[in-house]
């Protein structure tokens, strides 16, 4: 993989809008977060400019309630503060692993 298309935006091909267009609801990402059927925690910074965090809300508004969880981290954003660590010393970062790590543990272990 070169450095420009590492370090460049997400590029998706025609065939992923063609299969968008020709299979709407089998490919909806909303229609999906319906049917997870397994414990699911969703974490999504309230700052995050990459994503909207009412992607977010909307998956979960759409999930099963009795198996999702929903952490909005505040004041964080697509990287929780952890694009250096000079931005909050890695500390929304090891927030968001604790709460995962506590989550993981207890619904798996």
């Amino acid at each position: 993989m070169s450095r420009d298309t590492a370090a460049g935006p997400l590029r998706l091909g025609i065939n992923l809008l063609n299969d968008l267009e020709q299979h709407p609801r089998e490919l909806s990402i909303a229609d999906a977060a319906g049917r997870v059927g397994v414990p699911w925690l969703l974490l999504h910074g309230e700052a995050d400019a990459s994503v909207p965090i009412r992607e977010a809300e909307m998956l979960y508004m759409r999930a099963p309630k009795s198996t999702t969880e929903y952490e909005p981290i505040a004041k964080a954003g697509h990287l929780f503060k952890a694009s250096s660590r000079d931005e909050d010393q890695f500390r929304t970062l090891d927030s968001v692993i604790e709460l995962t790590v506590g989550w993981l543990h207890n619904h798996f272990i």
